[in-house]
């Protein structure tokens, strides 16, 4: 049994797959808190991450992952929103594996580019390449790390990001 009052639920997956739109969504309806990795790095380097791609690189940004990640991981109860490339790291898979139950929101990326626009906040977009193709791209790369560091996947193409929560709350409830 999984005991989800002490262990942190981590949301991985592509851009676009509704990780912090979920996540916010379980720690309001659980009471519990919730911490997206993005925000708290931006918060941490009092910098935009795509000013740490531009200025300092992406080593830089996936060090600063890490040691979030790190924080994060010796807390408990959390609801997590991760990075898209969090996986990555071997050694962030392992603080994950080891330090909560990890759910994947999985969806094609014909869907994740309906779901986003190239911004400033996506900062390995490319805006001369087409979004699908840049998606498939990094699918290619990382899903085989998605799908060995979650407990669980849900496909989220066809459902909203509140039906996404409802089946993620009814897995805890089942589990604990």
């Amino acid at each position: 049994m999984v005991d989800f009052s002490t262990q942190n639920l981590y949301l991985i997956g592509m851009m676009g797959s509704w990780k912090t739109t979920v996540g916010k969504i379980l720690a309001n309806v659980l009471g519990r808190e919730f911490s997206d990795i993005d925000t708290m790095i931006e918060s941490h380097t009092k910098m935009k991450i795509s000013d740490i791609f531009d200025l300092l690189g992406e080593n830089k940004f996936r060090k600063e992952e890490t040691h979030v990640l790190t924080q994060i991981s010796e807390s408990s109860g959390a609801i997590v929103s991760t990075g898209g490339g969090i996986i990555l790291s071997k050694e962030n898979r392992k603080i994950i594996k080891e330090s909560g139950y990890t759910i994947f929101l999985n969806a094609p990326p014909s869907v994740l580019a309906k779901r986003i626009k190239i911004s400033k906040k996506r900062p390995i977009l490319n805006p001369e390449i087409s979004l699908e193709k840049q998606l498939q791209d990094i699918w290619s790369d990382r899903k085989d790390w998605y799908n060995s560091t979650a407990n669980k996947t849900i496909e989220t193409d066809e459902l909203s990001s509140k039906e996404v929560a409802e089946l993620i709350l009814r897995i805890i409830r089942n589990t604990e």
